[in-house]
């Protein structure tokens, strides 16, 4: 997605970062999606209406309706941080990409992102 500006926090991003992820997934065809994220607030946003008059609560009501108009089934889990390298590593990809940029990958996904989701998947057996 590259940077984006006029963040106003890490929840802003990381709510936008997966709402693209879910129009992603949506118009890729996918009938469902798992959506993993360290943040509980994001999470919560997700799974209930209670964050929906928040200042970013439209993002988390587009969120929600993509979800439920989009896919057969959907689910959200909240995980530690140490489980979640994939996600930071993508994301300090993207800071480094130009604004707008946009960067996919429908088959081979490149070795340092595989060797980052070894690294989650060993740790989430002891830690996560």
């Amino acid at each position: 997605m590259g940077q984006i500006h006029f963040l106003t926090d890490a929840l802003h991003a990381e709510t936008i970062t997966c709402l693209k992820g879910i129009e992603f997934t949506a118009v890729v065809g996918f009938g469902s999606i798992i959506i993993e994220t360290d943040s509980t607030m994001l999470a919560s946003a997700l799974l209930s209406n209670e964050l929906d008059t928040a200042r970013i609560g439209v993002l988390f009501r587009e969120a929600k309706f993509l979800l439920f108009t989009s896919f057969i089934e959907f689910k959200v889990h909240v995980c530690k941080r140490v489980c979640n390298s994939v996600a930071h590593l993508l994301a300090t990809h993207g800071v480094h990409m130009s604004e707008g940029g946009t960067m996919y990958w429908h088959d081979v996904v490149p070795g340092i992102v595989s060797s980052v989701v070894a690294i989650d998947l060993a740790a989430s057996a002891f830690v996560c």
